[in-house]
């Protein structure tokens, strides 16, 4: 499960504040503070998020999108990818590094049958 962004005393700001704000919906293996990219936009349209698939072996999240790892993170970290990296859901809004999917990635998995 994703979580989010510790923050020590230094790093934070009086509640209330836009600074704040992102830093509390930001999670832990994103490239920057969430809400820095363009307005409305989140990571599952972003082509730095890879795709994980859909989960398929529990009823409550069956066919929902798993969290992935965000690319522009694992380069800024210049390590490959592992098991270990932080994963992010796709509903984490845009950081400043997003940059758009020519098609963004569908948030159920396909019925069968079901083209696309």
């Amino acid at each position: 499960m994703a979580s989010k962004i510790a923050f020590s005393d230094y790093l934070t700001r009086p509640e209330g504040d836009d600074e704040s704000r992102r830093r509390a919906m930001t999670y832990v293996g994103m490239a920057h503070f969430a809400g820095s990219g363009p307005p409305g936009q989140t990571c599952r349209g972003c082509e730095h998020w890879l795709t994980n698939g859909w989960h398929a072996d529990k009823m409550s999240h069956r066919g929902a999108l798993k969290d992935s790892v965000c690319d522009a993170y694992v380069r800024m970290k210049g390590k490959a990818a592992s098991k270990s990296t932080p994963k992010v859901p796709h509903s984490a809004w845009a950081c400043r590094y997003f940059e758009p999917r020519e098609q963004p990635v569908r948030l159920h998995a396909p019925r069968p049958g079901e083209v696309g």
